[in-house]
C-alpha cells in the first residue's frame, strides 16, 4: 500500500501506473471475496445438516410409534399365552381326575 501511495504521490501517470494500481488491488480484491463463498458453502451446509436432522428426527419419530404398536401387541400376546397355559393347567388338572375316576 505505501508503495502504491509512493507512486501516486510522485505523479506517475500512464499505462504503468494504471498497471501498478490494479496489480497491486488485485490480490486484496480477489481476498476480500473468499470469505463470501466460504460462509454461503457453510449456510448451506449448515442448511444441509438441519434437513438432515429433521429427516432423522421424523425417523426416529416413526420407529419410537412402531415399536409402541410392537410392545402393545407383545403385551396382549403375553396375556393370550398367559390365559391358554391357565386353560391347559385346567385341562390337566381335569384329566387327572377322570383318569382317577377310570381306575376307580
Amino acid at each position: 500500500m505505501s508503495y502504491l501511495e509512493g507512486s501516486v504521490n510522485t505523479g506517475a501517470v500512464g499505462g504503468s501506473s494504471a498497471a501498478l494500481v490494479q496489480a497491486a488491488c488485485a490480490p486484496t480484491m480477489t481476498t476480500s471475496f473468499i470469505p463470501f463463498p466460504t460462509a454461503l458453502a457453510a449456510a448451506l451446509e449448515l442448511q444441509l445438516q438441519s434437513e438432515k436432522t429433521k429427516v432423522v428426527e421424523l425417523k426416529v419419530s416413526m420407529f419410537e410409534n412402531i415399536v409402541c404398536v410392537l410392545n402393545r401387541e407383545m403385551e396382549c400376546s403375553c396375556a393370550t399365552m398367559e390365559a391358554y397355559n391357565r386353560q391347559h393347567q385346567l385341562d390337566l388338572d381335569k384329566i387327572e381326575i377322570l383318569n382317577n375316576k377310570v381306575t376307580e
